[in-house]
């Protein structure tokens, strides 16, 4: 009389691994984005400064902000004359996220203020409960690059 032991089969054994490789795959594949968003959002705050510097140096020598070539807002590539001349190329951001350049005050041809924000992929905690308050848009769809895109992180002068 022989007896078997219980076990499993094969099938049932690659299966399983098969299943354990998935949610593998899975868990890290979400890991992996946090890394890469936070890298691509201090790329964003590192612009934003680099934007503002110019500014600076721009109010240095005209004596106050450059107006927007159109409207009241703008983004930062529509910012006129910074570019060449106080700096070299104008950062601009990859994905539907956008810089924010609000000049205030303005006269003839310069502006005595200026908001300048941007959007974020990782979002503060806690998060501005008025996004208002910390861009100047009433809603957050009118923010850095449309509905899903508020703009989190703001730089302005004086």
């Amino acid at each position: 009389m022989s007896k078997t032991k219980p076990a499993f089969s094969l099938i049932e054994l690659l299966i399983a691994i098969v299943l354990l490789g998935l949610m593998a795959a899975l868990v890290l594949s979400r890991i992996g984005t946090g890394p890469q968003r936070f890298a691509r959002d201090v790329d964003r705050k590192a612009d934003i400064q680099r934007i503002a510097s110019a500014l600076e140096i721009y109010r240095n020598d005209n004596q106050g902000y450059p107006r927007c070539v159109s409207g009241t807002t703008c983004t930062s590539n529509e910012i006129s004359g910074l570019a060449p001349t106080y700096t070299s190329t104008i950062p601009t951001d990859t994905s539907p996220r956008l810089f924010r350049y609000t000049p205030a005050g303005c006269g003839a041809s310069t502006c005595a203020t200026f908001s300048l924000c941007m959007g974020l992929e990782k979002l503060p905690v806690p998060a501005p409960a008025d996004i208002s308050v910390v861009c100047g848009w009433p809603t957050a769809n009118q923010g850095c690059g449309g509905s899903g895109y508020p703009c989190y992180e703001q730089v302005t002068n004086p």
